[in-house]
Order: C-alpha cells, then sequence, then structure tokens
C-alpha cells in the first residue's frame, strides 16, 4: 500500500510538471509610456499643439516633386542593404515556419507491390504453372506526434516568430534609413544651391560696386580707403563661393 501511495505521488508530481513550462514574457514586459501631445512656441503667432498620427510609408510623396518619388523609387531598388534584410525577413519567415511544421503531427505513407514465384519444389506438381506465382500489395500509414509536455515547442515558436519579426522590424528600419539619408542629401543640395546662387549675385553686386568706387575714386569723389574697403567685401564674397560648391557637390554624389 506504501509503495502504490509512492507512484500514485511521483505520478501526480509529473504532471503537475508538465504544467511547468516557459513563462510568457509578453505578460510582464515592461512598455514605454504614452506619448503626450508636444506644444511649441513659434516665433511669431499663436502657440501650437501636435498629437501623435500615423504616417504614411510613402510620406515623401507629400512634397509633390516627381524627381524626389524617381530618385526615392530608384534608390529603394538598388539599395543592397535593403536586399540583405529582405532575404534575412525570407529566411527568418521560412525557419518560424519551419518550426512551426516539425510541431505538427506527421504523417508518413508508403505503398509497395511484390510479386512472387514459389519453386515448384515446394509446392505439389499442377497443370497450370502460373498458380506458382502471387502478388503482395503493403500498403503503410505512420502518424507520429510528440506532446509538447513542458512547453518546450510552444516557446520555439514564439523564438522563432520572434526573430521573423526582429528581421521585419529591421528591414522597415533600414528601408527608412535609406529614404531619410536620401531626402536629407535632396534638401541640403537644394538649399546649397540656393546659397551658391545667392553667393554668385553677392559677388556680381560686389564686383559693380567696386567698379563704381573705383571710378568714384578717379573723379576724386572719393578716397583710396573706401576703394579698399570694397575689395575686401568683394573677395570675402568670393572666399565662400568654393566652399559652397564643393558642399553641393558632395551631397550631389550622396543623392
Amino acid at each position: 500500500m506504501k509503495g502504490s501511495a509512492v507512484s500514485l505521488f511521483a505520478m501526480v508530481a509529473a504532471l503537475s510538471g508538465c504544467t511547468v513550462g516557459p513563462r510568457d514574457l509578453d505578460a510582464h514586459a515592461v512598455l514605454p509610456p504614452p506619448s503626450q501631445p508636444q506644444r511649441f512656441a513659434p516665433h511669431s503667432g499663436p502657440e501650437q499643439s501636435t498629437r501623435d498620427t500615423e504616417v504614411a510609408k510613402d510620406w515623401w510623396r507629400a512634397f509633390g516633386s516627381p524627381e524626389l518619388d524617381a530618385l526615392v523609387d530608384d534608390a529603394l531598388h538598388h539599395a543592397t542593404d535593403l536586399a540583405v534584410a529582405d532575404a534575412a525577413l525570407r529566411q527568418a519567415r521560412e525557419q518560424a515556419g519551419a518550426v512551426v511544421g516539425s510541431t505538427l503531427p506527421q504523417i508518413d505513407a508508403g505503398f509497395q507491390t511484390q510479386r512472387t514465384r514459389v519453386s515448384n519444389s515446394l509446392a505439389p506438381n499442377v497443370t497450370d504453372a502460373t498458380q506458382y506465382l502471387y502478388t503482395l500489395h503493403t500498403a503503410q500509414v505512420t502518424v507520429s506526434y510528440g506532446p509538447d509536455l513542458f512547453g518546450g515547442n510552444g516557446a520555439r515558436i514564439r523564438s522563432a516568430r520572434a526573430a521573423a519579426d526582429v528581421a521585419r522590424y529591421r528591414l522597415e528600419a533600414a528601408r527608412a534609413t535609406v529614404v531619410a539619408n536620401l531626402i536629407t542629401a535632396v534638401i541640403q543640395r537644394a538649399a546649397l544651391a540656393d546659397q551658391i546662387d545667392a553667393a554668385k549675385t553677392s559677388v556680381s553686386v560686389n564686383r559693380d560696386i567696386l567698379q563704381n568706387q573705383v571710378r568714384r575714386q578717379q573723379l576724386g569723389a572719393i578716397g583710396a580707403a573706401d576703394v579698399a574697403t570694397q575689395q575686401a567685401a568683394l573677395a570675402t564674397a568670393e572666399a565662400a563661393l568654393p566652399t559652397l560648391v564643393r558642399a553641393e557637390a558632395h551631397q550631389r554624389v550622396l543623392i
């Protein structure tokens, strides 16, 4: 009787252990606090507030520039980082599917045909020799399933799916990085182009002023100091132009 009680206790302990598996960490994950509306005071006008809104995946099309849309489409199509991230995502999804498939019941079916002739020495003499031939058909179906007693299969499935989610987030991050870097370069190049135009205008204006100052000096209206001051202003305007040109060329290479 004592042995039966010990066996019963061991069985109950084993079955209760089956309920002890990996904990669902998602239920205890610490989430960041929800974002609050932001307020900012512009240099002029009333105070404004912003709220979280869903951003479209092709948000750059809101600029309304077909040239920019074409640049972004070309960058997304030829970016090697995106190709690598996309391949990693496909691999992670295939691995997750394989893990899920390994936990399902496995079915194996087979069919075999065998034709045999019995030796005449082992059978009585008969008139028709074909009765010594017989055919054997064998069909076999095997079903196997491993029960998830301790939750290991469920944990492997969650881990594989989480890896696929990570790969998807990495692809989205790589895509956002490519688009953001490209658009930043385009905007900076446009700004530098405007600065170059302004610098060229400044050089032209200062050169005209210098010519006017030289004529006035020849007429005796102003002295040499005024001409020297204007020459310095022209040199300053001309010195700023090469730096802007090099910066614009660098942004053009990035694009």
